[in-house]
């Protein structure tokens, strides 16, 4: 029995193989070529051309932030590293909050809060809103209150330092400085440079009273003739006039 053999089957079936494994090729290279187009650490798909700073900065430099930014986007849209990005904000001792996000489909945003000194320590540090003590690289001039501690304990004496100030302005005197000696004797400094020596940290609440009293009975009208007062006496105070 002589069997036929049909070409035009044979023709079909090997063009449908060829089909077959041409759309399997394709789809295994699709991923691939995505991967080297838009994941890859080399691409350089959709350049990072502008980056944007939000927030009210008096501390930071932002052109230099900017220059510093730039080393990590040299890279594609989605190969910059927002978390190294981040980081190296945070480095920085005036940042408070960082956040770091993509803005499609050149750009990066980049939210900075700042903290806010609200008094100097000794010569290269501050306190920030919350009492936190940090040590920034830059120290800009500003007129902030200025606290000197010697004795090792400085969040207290920046406590102590928020309490006389309030009292202080309630009586219409503003502290400048505040230094507290290896002693343990509190000297305060006014924005009018009157020197008033509190004495010992364990007694500066009853002093403190006392002083505040002497000013309004006796001193206030006295005021711009005294150079200082010295609460350093169980039962009263010294007071040094001014020469002139």
């Amino acid at each position: 029995m002589n069997r036929r053999f049909d070409f035009n089957d044979f023709e079909l079936n090997g063009k449908n193989s060829i089909f077959k494994s041409l759309s399997v090729f394709i789809f295994i290279m699709i991923p691939i070529l995505a991967y080297y187009l838009i994941l890859s650490e080399s691409s350089n798909l959709f350049p990072i051309k502008e980056v944007y700073i939000d927030g009210d900065l008096k501390y930071l430099d932002q052109e230099q932030l900017k220059q510093d930014i730039a080393n990590y986007t040299k890279k594609g849209f989605f190969q910059i590293d927002l978390k190294k990005i981040s980081q190296l904000l945070q480095d920085d001792r005036w940042v408070s909050e960082v956040s770091v996000r993509r803005i499609w489909p050149s750009s990066v945003l980049v939210k900075i809060k700042e903290r806010t000194p609200k008094a100097k320590l000794n010569k290269n540090s501050f306190f920030d809103e919350k009492g936190n003590i940090f040590k920034p690289l830059y120290i800009p001039h500003i007129n902030i209150l200025q606290i000197e501690d010697l004795s090792g304990d400085p969040e207290k004496l920046f406590f102590i330092a928020n309490q006389i100030n309030k009292k202080f302005i309630e009586n219409g005197l503003f502290l400048k400085s505040l230094k507290k000696t290896k002693l343990g004797i509190i000297k305060l400094e006014l924005s009018d440079f009157k020197e008033v020596v509190l004495g010992d940290e364990l007694n500066f609440e009853d002093n403190l009273v006392r002083f505040l009293n002497g000013y309004q009975l006796v001193l206030k009208s006295l005021w711009f003739k005294v150079a200082k007062v010295d609460l350093r006496y169980i039962d009263g105070f010294a007071v040094r006039f001014e020469k002139n």
